[in-house]
């Protein structure tokens, strides 16, 4: 059995991913929990969530784009060439945005007092709340350059494991402010917790690191690999700017709304989130180096395989997921949230948000993996041009309709989940013809066929378990569901299920059975 330290294959590594964010996701769901407790849809959680927006802009716009955009690619492609071009890239890279990112945060740090009053539309004291929740946070930009920066030179050499556990640890560091301090300094407490997270998520890459005899020594070696990385790094960073600047503007625009707007839009996206993540975000990540490795090795072939295995892996969990999400919405926020400084006026707010913004996962989840695709393939402008008409349809959504209050948030966002990822899939279907497109579309309707039959066993268990607690219908819905979904696809033999939990030798026992 292969050491979850050292390189493990796309499965394995998506499967290890999946349980990660899984266990990330249930430490995040904890943290809201103990955040809703303490402060509701509060100005207080306003203000806590508003406070991230510009150190996440910042870090998007400054380190996120250039470190996702090109160094896993051009770093493989110079360790094929060079080791010690490779380190002499990754140390060049390393020192030159950490103290771009360092100077750039300080500067910010100086004028954020008098760019906030821009936006946010807001009495005076809640505007000085967040200035100072903001200059706090703006320490984290620095931490996560340095921890991603390490964090994609592991995942060149495929070593999962920091990376699965490392969001583990920043959502542990916001439990423990809020634990043993929010007593004391109130929402301040998360804040600084967040701080400490990303000294976690630093470290744990930091210790994984240390296996790959590379070092981190500050060294400038201004070379064409340097440069190319910057290069592809630009529309990457154009990508991200454009989705920040997306939550920016619900940002503003809920400033105009009722109290508590941003806190529910915030919540529901966290909780839409654990999908996304689970299965977009883990496959495509698994995904990366395998596409990048065959597309370098010119294995066409190879690479389409990689990229259909993934994208119907993706789809064979989100679509359910998703039906399964809306239908107990409600229950979700009821037996999540439901509880201290949170009421059932919450509660609607909410659900209203997450019933819309959850038809967004599978469209989302394909998105990471066919920007990936186009990533391996050296290609940063369409999915840049991608989050360009995301912004824009979500943006307009959202103006068109301000009276609908949080709902117009989950809305929004679908819609410009939708556009863009049928934008990406037309470029790189157009791009790459070969693609085993009907194979594709054969697994779609096989998976969408199954997960409605699936969402009438739903239905019908929520309906005889009306007079039960909320609990247990909201963990009955999620078992039922799951066991009729898993257990109809190891009937049909789904191949899907195959690579994602190891199913390949029952799978040909069977056949040869047969």
């Amino acid at each position: 059995m292969k050491p979850f330290f050292g390189p493990l294959g796309a499965g394995a590594g998506a499967l290890l991913l999946l349980l990660a964010n899984l266990l990330s996701y249930g430490v995040g769901l904890f943290r809201d929990i103990l955040l809703t407790n303490h402060f509701g849809t509060s100005l207080k959680a306003d203000a806590f969530f508003s406070a991230f927006v510009l150190p996440d802009f910042l870090f998007s716009f400054l380190a996120m784009g250039f470190i996702s955009g090109g160094l896993l690619s051009v770093f493989h492609s110079s360790e094929q060439k060079n080791s010690f071009l490779a380190e002499d890239v990754f140390r060049s890279f390393l020192t030159l945005l950490s103290f771009f990112v360092a100077v750039v945060s300080a500067l910010f740090f100086c004028i954020t007092p008098f760019l906030l009053p821009f936006f946010f539309e807001m009495e005076q004291d809640q505007i000085e709340q967040i200035t100072h929740l903001t200059r706090i946070l703006l320490l984290s930009p620095f931490l996560f350059c340095l921890s991603n920066t390490i964090g994609m030179i592991l995942l060149a050499r495929k070593h999962f494991l920091s990376m699965a556990l490392s969001p583990v640890l920043y959502n542990i560091g916001i439990i423990g402010g809020i634990l043993f301090f929010s007593e004391s300094i109130g929402i301040y407490a998360a804040v600084w917790g967040a701080v400490f997270g990303a000294l976690l998520h630093l470290g744990s890459r930091l210790i994984d690191f240390r296996s790959l005899n590379l070092s981190l020594l500050p060294k400038i070696s201004f070379s064409p690999e340097l440069k190319s990385i910057f290069l592809l790094g630009i529309p990457k960073t154009l990508g991200l700017i454009f989705f920040q600047a997306t939550l920016f503007v619900f940002a503003v625009f809920a400033s105009k709304m009722p109290e508590g707007s941003l806190s529910a839009w915030n919540l529901a996206r966290n909780i839409q989130s654990l999908p996304v993540s689970l299965f977009g975000v883990a496959f495509a990540t698994a995904a990366l180096p395998f596409l990048s490795g065959f597309f370098t090795e010119k294995k066409e072939e190879a690479f389409q395989r990689r990229l259909l295995k993934s994208a119907s892996q993706i789809l064979f969990f989100t679509l359910p997921a998703t039906i399964g999400l809306v239908l107990v919405a409600n229950i979700v926020v009821e037996a999540l949230f439901e509880r201290g400084s949170f009421d059932e006026h919450s509660r609607i707010l909410v659900t209203s948000v997450l019933v819309g913004v959850a038809i967004a996962t599978p469209f989302e989840s394909l998105t990471h993996l066919f920007s990936r695709a186009f990533l391996a393939q050296k290609n940063t402008l369409f999915p840049a041009l991608g989050k360009f008409l995301f912004f824009v349809v979500a943006v307009l959504v959202v103006r068109f309709d301000l009276k609908s209050g949080a709902a117009i948030f989950g809305v929004a966002f679908t819609s410009g989940a939708i556009a863009e990822c049928f934008f990406l899939m037309t470029l790189f279907l157009r791009k790459n013809p070969s693609l085993f497109l009907r194979d594709f579309l054969l697994r779609v309707l096989r998976i969408g066929a199954l997960s409605l039959f699936d969402a009438l066993v739903v239905m019908s268990f929520l309906m005889v378990s009306g007079d039960f607690s909320v609990f247990f219908r909201l963990l009955g819905g999620i078992v039922v569901g799951g066991s009729f979904f898993i257990g109809g696809a190891l009937w049909l033999r789904f191949p899907e299920m195959e690579e994602v939990f190891f199913f390949a030798k029952w799978r040909n026992t069977t056949q040869k059975k047969h």
